[in-house]
Formats: structure tokens, C-alpha cells, sequence
């Protein structure tokens, strides 16, 4: 059947005759084509010859690709394979678009070739469901990606820094998003030019998943975003303390008021999963940011100097287990917080939880992980957790 070769390879010692002969098998089924011409970096003398039998291959097929992944070492090389699929004023059917350079490339910019001429229309961008953009830049204000679900932008930063500007004209050309990944970004933007900034709220009301991986933006992002709609939510190695301040901001953010009979009882987010790992955060900062979130199933925090006996006692101990945070909690991961030492305090966490009934919405901690966190050890210690939770990953 033609979809067995559906399914196009290109590599660095690509078989071109059998990439050939697996699009004509195709026929007219769609295609979803991998170009990876990494290997080039180092042997640049053979890459206008890959590039041309490459271009042999997918030119004639370019209305049936659905699915492209290029991976090349210079601006030219993607620019080549970018114009074979957006030369026509037709918009190809590409549903997803991930590109990946190890030269730095902004289409529009740095090149010959317009944005314009390379994404000719924002309403022909129809078709893109999924964008993936490493090292590689566009002019995010010509464009509108009117029905992108999913966006992952990293690596955008040393000698092409970002102005913030640019930051928000990312996400606003995308309204319907339902996961955005921001990772290894930087601003060119000053510090405290950014704190006098009186951002406009970009509202993303579909966001499901959102993830700010060493995005250095002091906080700012934490002032722009209003997704009330957020279930999945990953902070890892936001590094400045401006992050604190604005904090609050972001979970205003996230928040939706839960009514009963009528009358609004509280304002509190619709997250299920949390990650929270080498950030420098305070310790009211992450409580804030749990106890505003009671919806949470899953819980992961790594390398928080914050996380304390004192921060679990207050969560899940100091009250009863039906007015505390996290009632619906039922994974919970703890991963080399150096102040965290009290096996007592998890012993009660997981005991709280334990045999309540069914109409108190409280679920038990069916899984816990703690790893590399100076908790005893003690073989009576870790048989309990043995005999309580039905997944436990102990390795202290």
C-alpha cells in the first residue's frame, strides 16, 4: 500500500534513489518528509549537491507534503527548502512545520529573500498546526498563524537577542494556541527599561500547556499572559528574582472564578500538572502557586532551595486534608531539594490521605518520588513507603 513508504528520509548519507522511488510509490497519499543535513556543518564541499537531488525529491511533491522536519547547518540551505514550499501563492498543506539550524537565520532579515516572498500571506499560514522554530527567526509581525495549536520557539538569544516587543508579537500571532514553549530566550531589552513597560495582557484562552524553560525576561512574561484555561504548566531555570515580583501577576493570570449555587466562592487556576525545577523562587511564591491551584494531579519540583519541611507541613499537614491544597493530588515528585529532611512530614502527607470517602474528593498519593534529597534513609523508613504508596521511586 502506498502509505507503507509515506514516510520520507533524507539523512546524511541519504539513499536518494529510494527516497525517489518511495515518492512516486505514493502517489497521491499525503507525505511526511525528515531532511537532515546536519552533517554538512563540518563538510560543507557536499552541500549544494545534497541540496539539489534533496530538492529533486520533494520539489514535484511539495502539494502532498502534510509533515516537514529540516535540520541544516546554514541560512541558505533552509532558505532553499522553505522557497520550494512557499514559492506558489497557494498555501501547501503543511500541517506541521519544525525547522532547526545550527546558524543562527531569520527569514526576512538576515536574507536575500523577503519574509513576504518566503510566507506570502498571513491567511495562506491556514494550514500549520504545529510550528517548531530552533535557532531560526522570522518576522513574527508579517505573519498570523490563525489556527496554530501548538508553538516551540528556543534558542534565540547571544548575539540575536530579543526585544520584548518581539516576545509578544510571537505569541499574538498565534490566538488559538493551545501549547507554547518558550525555551533558552533572552532579551535585549534593559532591566529596568522593562520594568517601566506597561504591557498590554495578550489573552490566549485555549492554552493548555505552556512551558518557560531559561527564558531571561525578568518577570515580564509573568505580566503579559492571561490563560484561564491552563492545565499543564512548566517553569525550569527562571533564574532572576524579578520573577517573585510579578508572580502574582502571572497567577491572576491563570485563574477563573468557581461559582456554586450562584454566588463566586473563589478565583483558582484549572492546573492538573505542575513542574517547578531550578527556578529561584521564595518560598511564598511556590506556595502561592500551589495553594492557588487545587485541581493539581501531579506535582514536580527539582532543585528548589525553597522547598522545606516547613513549605510541605504548611501544604498538606498544618490543615485537614479536605480544606488544604491539593486534595485531588495523586503523583507527587521531589527531586534534589536540599532542604527537605523530614521523612515524618511525607509519612504524614501520604497517611492524610488515606482512607477518606469517596464524596470528599480526596485522592490518594498513589505515586512518590524522592530523589537525591537528604531524607532518612533508614530501611523501616522506606519499607513504610513500601506499604503505603503502590509507586514509589526512593533514592535519597
Amino acid at each position: 500500500m502506498p502509505t507503507l513508504w509515506s514516510k520520507i528520509n533524507i539523512r546524511d548519507h541519504p539513499p536518494y534513489e529510494r527516497a525517489l522511488e518511495y515518492a512516486k510509490r505514493t502517489k497521491t497519499t499525503p507525505l511526511s518528509v525528515h531532511i537532515n543535513l546536519i552533517k554538512h556543518f563540518s563538510d560543507p564541499s557536499n552541500l549544494d549537491y545534497a541540496l539539489d537531488r534533496t530538492l529533486e525529491i520533494i520539489s514535484p511533491e511539495v502539494h502532498r507534503v502534510t509533515s516537514l522536519v529540516v535540520e541544516v547547518p546554514f541560512q541558505a540551505g533552509l532558505l532553499r527548502i522553505l522557497h520550494a514550499f512557499f514559492r506558489f501563492r497557494r498555501s501547501p498543506p503543511l500541517e506541521r512545520l519544525q525547522v532547526m539550524s545550527y546558524e543562527y537565520f531569520n527569514i526576512g532579515i538576515d536574507s536575500e529573500t523577503p519574509t513576504d516572498r518566503i510566507f506570502p500571506q498571513g491567511q495562506l499560514l491556514g494550514n500549520i498546526r504545529h510550528l517548531d522554530l530552533d535557532n531560526v527567526d522570522i518576522s513574527w509581525n508579517r505573519v498570523r498563524f490563525r489556527n496554530l495549536y501548538s508553538l516551540r520557539v528556543a534558542n534565540l538569544g547571544g548575539p540575536t537577542l530579543l526585544a520584548m516587543h518581539h516576545v509578544c508579537a510571537i505569541i499574538g500571532a498565534c490566538p488559538r494556541l493551545e501549547s507554547l514553549i518558550l525555551e533558552n530566550l533572552s532579551p535585549s531589552d534593559e532591566i529596568d527599561v522593562l520594568e517601566q513597560i506597561n504591557p498590554v495582557p495578550i489573552a490566549l484562552p485555549y492554552l493548555r500547556t505552556l512551558q518557560f524553560k531559561q527564558v531571561h525576561v525578568d518577570g515580564f512574561m509573568f505580566r503579559i499572559l492571561n490563560a484561564r484555561n491552563l492545565v499543564h504548566l512548566t517553569l525550569h531555570e527562571l533564574e532572576s528574582d524579578g520573577h517573585n515580583e510579578h508572580l502574582p501577576r502571572f497567577i491572576q493570570g491563570l485563574q477563573s472564578a468557581r461559582t456554586i449555587r450562584s454566588r463566586v466562592v473563589v478565583s483558582e487556576t484549572k492546573l492538573e500538572y505542575l513542574q517547578i525545577s531550578k527556578c529561584r523562587f521564595n518560598l511564598d511564591s511556590v506556595e502561592q502557586l500551589i495553594v492557588s491551584s487545587p485541581n493539581l494531579r501531579e506535582l514536580y519540583i527539582d532543585s528548589m532551595d525553597c522547598v522545606t519541611d516547613t513549605l510541605f507541613s504548611s501544604l498538606f499537614v498544618s490543615k485537614p486534608v479536605e480544606k488544604g491544597a491539593c486534595k485531588k493530588l495523586e503523583i507527587l515528585r521531589i527531586v534534589d531539594c536540599q532542604n527537605l529532611t523530614s521523612a515524618e512530614v511525607l509519612k504524614r502527607v501520604v497517611s492524610s490521605r488515606r482512607g477518606k470517602k469517596r464524596d470528599s474528593g480526596v485522592k490518594e498519593l498513589e505515586r512518590l518520588d524522592v530523589k537525591s534529597c537528604p531524607v532518612s534513609n533508614e530501611s523501616k523508613t522506606k519499607k513504610w513507603f513500601e506499604r503505603n504508596v503502590v509507586d514509589l521511586c526512593w533514592v535519597t
